[in-house]
């Protein structure tokens, strides 16, 4: 696996081929289904993050963008969004989630992390809690279509 800042091509190559649970978490907590939209918008957002890294697999195709960005002066709202060749690189990423981009998001300033996931988005509640975030509440008809989402934390231990 192979970990960049993530550029605009890594952002739009991940966008554009989503897991489907993935594309349905991510369109119905914004005001429309547009890919290109969101892309653009995470484009616009990576100055404002204080990580915002593409994860790709050895033969250099983007595969997964994690980011965090800061949403007060304590809280860090984290998010990560795969393709379907998510299992290809699994074990490499939550590896360096756990030993590297958590604690670099989780430095002296940021007492938390903190993201949302659709309740029925399976992979990503299981990915959360092995990296540490403890679900501390149910989101009722967080989505535009009523869905249901978790709020994860992850206390900084500092």
């Amino acid at each position: 696996m192979i970990v960049v800042d993530a550029e605009a091509a890594d952002i739009a190559h991940v966008v554009a081929n989503m897991r489907a649970a993935d594309a349905r978490e991510v369109f119905a907590a914004r005001f429309d289904d547009d890919p290109y939209g969101l892309a653009a918008d995470m484009v616009a957002a990576r100055a404002r993050c204080i990580g915002f890294l593409a994860m790709r697999a050895d033969d250099g195709e983007p595969v997964a963008l994690l980011a965090a960005a800061l949403t007060t002066p304590t809280v860090a709202d984290v998010l990560m969004i795969a393709t379907d060749r998510w299992p290809d690189i699994a074990f490499a990423a939550t590896r360096f989630a756990v030993r590297r981009a958590i604690p670099c998001y989780l430095d002296t300033n940021v007492a938390r992390a903190e993201c949302r996931a659709w309740e029925g988005n399976a992979v990503a509640c299981r990915w959360l809690e092995a990296l540490g975030f403890s679900q501390e509440g149910l989101l009722r008809r967080y989505g535009r279509a009523g869905e249901n989402y978790r709020l994860y934390a992850r206390l900084n231990p500092g």
